[in-house]
């Protein structure tokens, strides 16, 4: 396990998350959590935001696109349609009003999040992830993108985990065509 967090310094921090994990994956342990029942949740705080562009936001945009060119009528819905113009300018106004408190884009933008991974397998996913990685230039300079990522957030991409488990239903989550 302590290999998984190479990059970090020895510390209170580092050891209290190696513990936990050992914990909850060690069988037999009384804080075991069986596989099926593990739910990980990663919080984009910012933390890694010195990042331009935002990684996770240039995988999503290319999503997005992907998306509104197999169905034309998502280029007239947001995020589908900043995503086709490259509007950052409505994607920068989304967060700087909901940092105010004004959720008023924020509902389209979980519906993008949420319909640009829905029905995909983890295995979709990573495939995804790992085409981006392979693929994806800076905008500006140019280079692969995955030359600009911190080690962390390399790790996530090839550890798979931002891709997580979703579950899929019927029909399509918030009315889509």
């Amino acid at each position: 396990m302590s290999t998984q967090l190479d990059s970090w310094n020895d510390g209170g921090a580092k050891r209290a998350i190696i513990d936990y994990v050992t914990q909850v994956t060690t069988s037999g342990s009384p804080a075991f959590v069986p596989q099926a029942d593990r739910i990980a949740v990663f919080d984009n705080d910012g933390t890694l935001w010195c990042e331009q562009p935002v990684i996770q936001l240039a995988h999503i945009l290319g999503r997005w696109e992907e998306m509104a060119q197999q169905n034309p009528a998502l280029r007239d819905q947001q995020p589908w349609k900043a995503a086709v113009e490259k509007d950052m300018t409505w994607f920068r106004t989304a967060i700087t009003k909901h940092y105010g408190g004004d959720e008023s884009d924020m509902h389209a933008m979980a519906k993008g999040v949420l319909c640009a991974f829905e029905g995909l397998t983890t295995e979709e996913c990573a495939n995804s992830v790992a085409a981006f990685f392979r693929t994806a230039s800076h905008p500006s300079l140019k280079r692969l993108a995955s030359l600009f990522a911190s080690s962390p957030s390399q790790r996530n991409f090839q550890n798979n985990h931002l891709c997580p488990r979703l579950r899929t239903t019927p029909t399509p989550t918030f009315g889509l065509v």
